[in-house]
C-alpha cells in the first residue's frame, strides 16, 4: 500500500512527508526512510496548465478594439447615425472585437476547459461571436427591420449564454 504524501520545501529543497509514519523524505524518494512504505508519486503541474500568451494577446486586442468602437460617442454624445465612414468603423470595431475575444478563447480552450469546463468555454465563445457578428449587416450598409432586430438580439442572446457559461463553471471554480 502507498503512503499518500504532503510537500513542502525546507532549504531550497522540496520534501514529502510520509502519510503512515510521518517522517521527511525527500522529493524524489520512492520508499520512505523510516518505514520503507512505497511513497506515491508526486504530481506536477504541467506547464501547459496556463493560457498561452497568444490568447491574452488576442483578447486584448479585441477588448481596446471593442472600447473604442464607442469613442465617436464618448467624444460626441451627440453623434449621429449618418451611415458615415466613422460610423461603419464603429460598427466593425464593435465586431471584430468580441470576434477578437472570442478566438482568444479558442487559442486558449484547452487550459479553459480544464479550468472552467467545456461547456463554460464553449458557451463563452458562441456568446461572444454572437456579439460580434450581429453588428456586421449595419457595418455594411443594411438598414432594414431585420437587421435592426438582428442588432438587438444578437448581443442580447450573446450576453445571456456569456452569463450561463459563467454561472456553468461556478460549481467548477468553487470546488477547486
Amino acid at each position: 500500500m502507498s503512503g499518500s504524501i504532503a510537500s513542502f520545501t525546507e532549504q531550497g529543497r522540496r520534501m514529502r512527508i510520509c502519510a503512515t509514519c510521518q517522517s521527511t523524505n525527500s522529493d524524489d524518494a520512492r520508499f520512505c526512510k523510516g518505514c520503507g512504505q512505497t511513497l506515491a508519486p508526486v504530481l506536477r503541474s504541467a506547464p501547459s496548465s496556463s493560457a498561452p500568451a497568444g490568447s491574452l494577446v488576442l483578447s486584448a486586442i479585441g477588448l481596446i478594439i471593442w472600447g473604442m468602437g464607442s469613442l465617436p460617442w464618448a467624444i460626441n454624445p451627440n453623434f449621429t447615425y449618418s451611415h458615415s465612414t466613422l460610423e461603419k468603423m464603429t460598427y466593425i470595431a464593435w465586431a471584430a472585437g468580441p470576434v477578437l475575444v472570442a478566438i482568444g478563447l479558442l487559442v486558449a480552450g484547452a487550459s479553459l476547459s480544464r479550468r472552467i469546463g467545456g461547456a463554460a468555454t464553449s458557451l463563452g465563445i458562441v456568446g461572444l461571436m454572437l456579439i460580434g457578428i450581429a453588428e456586421l449587416p449595419v457595418a455594411f450598409g443594411s438598414s432594414s427591420t431585420i437587421v435592426y432586430r438582428l442588432v438587438y438580439a444578437g448581443p442580447t442572446i450573446g450576453f445571456v449564454l456569456l452569463g450561463v457559461g459563467l454561472l456553468v463553471a461556478i460549481p467548477r471554480v468553487v470546488t477547486k
